[in-house]
């Protein structure tokens, strides 16, 4: 091989090298990555959630479960999809509470149940349902409360009211405005 051809073929592969170094990148300053914002983004999702929560003494006072749970860091909000609670009271369920939707807020100590809520006494006696579109929840002191078109039903009896506020623990059940209703009286 003549020397000729070894420098001309040398100095090829420098001009190549350079020029790759050049357009490649190499010795440029790193590259920068966009900072992506998490702002707004749930920080986890459960899927399938069943919860049980109990008083100091080991008993328990509240069953939970739902479809799914999403949860928002910044605002401490959660969007949960077909809740289903039921409270309890020295070891007996006393009500369960169903919905489309739920928002729970303050570390869901408090829920807001949207979209066709339905709940109902469980236990002794006769048994009481209510129907109504939004229904808060408080879970440390189970208290219910609504300022919503609430339909009450107990056996054949039905009432109508705007608003409600039922104390779980007391067994109390205060209809505050516009009550209307049919009481059917027992047949002898």
């Amino acid at each position: 091989m003549d020397i000729r051809n070894v420098v001309s073929l040398s100095a090829g592969f420098l001009l190549l090298g350079a020029v790759g170094y050049y357009w490649g990148g190499f010795g440029k300053s790193p590259l920068s990555v966009a900072h992506v914002s998490a702002t707004g983004l749930p920080d986890y999702e459960v899927t399938g959630i069943e919860g049980v929560r109990t008083n100091q003494s080991g008993q328990v006072v509240e069953l939970f479960s739902a479809q799914s749970i999403r949860h928002y860091p910044e605002s401490d909000r959660s969007e949960i999809r077909r809740p289903v609670m039921r409270f309890f009271e020295d070891g007996n369920e006393r009500w369960e509470l169903r919905a489309a939707q739920a928002v729970g807020l303050n570390d869901n100590r408090n829920i807001s149940l949207n979209g066709k809520v339905q709940a109902e006494t469980l236990g002794e006696g006769q048994s009481v349902s209510l129907e109504t579109d939004m229904l808060e929840v408080d879970r440390d002191e189970q208290v219910l409360r609504t300022d919503s078109a609430v339909a009450i039903r107990s056996g054949n009896n039905i009432l109508d009211s705007l608003g409600l506020h039922v104390d779980i623990r007391g067994r109390i059940l205060e209809l505050p405005a516009q009550v209307r209703g049919i009481y059917v009286l027992p047949s002898h």
